[in-house]
C-alpha cells in the first residue's frame, strides 16, 4: 500500500506505523513525507506531535522515546516526525524502534538523508514502511523536469528542454535546483508558453547566481584563512565584491552574520569599500 491508502489502514486499523524515508533527493522525500502528513491530517484531526533533530540535538532520541511513551490526551494517536533518526548509533534507540513496530495508535515518520545504519536495517523491512529518495538521472530526471514544467504551464520545444536541463543539472541537488530554476523562469513565460531567446540569457543569469551561491556556501565552511582568500579570489572572478558580500551576508549565521552587519554599516557610511571588507572578513575568520 502507498501514501494515503496504507496510512489510513494502520490508523483505522490502531496498529503503529513507522515510515522511513531516506535518500540524497531532500526535495522528493519532503514532498512525500508533506504527502503522508496531510492524509494522515485528513483522516484523523488533532494528534500530540513532536519534530526532533537527531542530527542537531544529542537530546532528541531521548525525547522522542520519552514522548511516545507518555499517556495522550483524550487517547488521541501519536505522532513523531523525526529527522535524522536512522544515523542514530544507540543501542536504548534501536530497542526502542523494534518494539514501537508494534505499538499501538502511534506513528513515527523517519526521514534521512542517508540508508539508515546497518544497526537499523530492520527499518527497510515490514511491517516497517520504507522508500528511497535517490538522485534522479537520465531518463528519470527529464520526466521530473517535464512534470515540473508542465505543473507550472511552461511549454518547451526539445531544443530548448535540451538546453534548460544542461543548465539546470549539472550540480548535486538537481530536483531542487529545477523547482527553484522553473520558479524563476516561469516568471518570464508569455502567454504562448514558448520562451524566448532573452528568457533563456535570464535563465543563465539564475544559473550564475546559483553558482555563487555555491561558493559563497564554501567560503564560509572553509577551516582556514588561507582557504578562504583563495575562495575569495574565486568568487570575485565570478561577481562585483557587492554580489559577494550579499551572497555571503544571505546565509552566514551567528557571529559571522554579525559581522558582516557590522561592515555592512561601515560600507554604508563610506568606510569601507566591498574589497576591503570582504578582506578584512576574510583575515579575521578562521586561523
Amino acid at each position: 500500500m502507498e501514501g494515503a491508502a496504507f496510512l489510513f489502514f494502520a490508523y483505522t486499523s490502531c496498529n503503529a506505523m513507522i515510515v522511513c524515508l531516506y535518500g540524497s533527493d531532500s526535495l522528493r522525500r519532503k514532498r512525500k513525507l508533506d504527502a503522508l502528513l496531510s492524509a494522515y491530517r485528513a483522516r484523523t484531526g488533532a494528534a500530540d506531535v513532536l519534530f526532533a533533530d537527531c542530527e542537531d540535538d544529542p537530546e532528541g532520541p531521548r525525547r522522542v522515546r520519552e514522548f511516545m511513551s507518555q499517556a495522550s490526551l483524550f487517547d488521541s494517536v501519536k505522532v513523531a516526525i523525526v529527522a535524522g533518526g536512522g544515523a542514530v548509533d544507540d543501542p536504548e534507540w534501536t530497542r526502542f524502534l523494534k518494539a514501537e513496530r508494534e505499538a499501538k495508535r502511534r506513528f513515527l515518520f523517519l526521514t534521512d538523508p542517508k540508508r539508515p545504519r546497518a544497526s537499523l536495517a530492520f527499518l527497510l523491512k515490514p511491517p516497517v514502511k520504507s522508500q528511497e529518495f535517490a538522485e534522479l538521472e537520465g531518463n528519470e530526471l527529464a520526466r521530473f523536469f517535464r512534470e515540473e514544467c508542465a505543473a507550472r504551464h511552461i511549454a518547451l520545444s526539445p531544443e530548448h528542454e535540451r538546453t534548460a536541463l544542461s543548465l539546470l543539472c549539472a550540480a548535486d541537488d538537481q530536483s531542487w535546483r529545477i523547482v527553484r530554476m522553473l520558479d524563476q523562469l516561469s516568471l518570464f513565460i508569455g502567454a504562448g508558453g514558448i520562451p524566448s531567446a532573452h528568457v533563456f540569457k535570464a535563465l543563465a543569469h539564475c544559473e550564475k547566481r546559483e553558482e555563487m551561491f555555491r561558493i559563497a556556501r564554501a567560503l564560509l565552511a572553509a577551516p582556514s584563512r588561507s582557504a578562504r582568500l583563495v575562495i575569495l579570489e574565486e568568487a570575485l572572478g565570478s561577481g562585483d565584491a557587492a554580489y559577494v558580500f550579499n551572497s555571503l551576508a544571505f546565509q552566514a549565521r551567528g557571529e559571522e552574520l554579525c559581522a558582516l552587519g557590522r561592515y555592512d554599516v561601515s560600507l554604508k557610511s563610506g568606510g569601507l569599500e566591498y574589497e576591503e571588507a570582504l578582506a578584512d572578513f576574510v583575515l579575521r575568520g578562521s586561523s
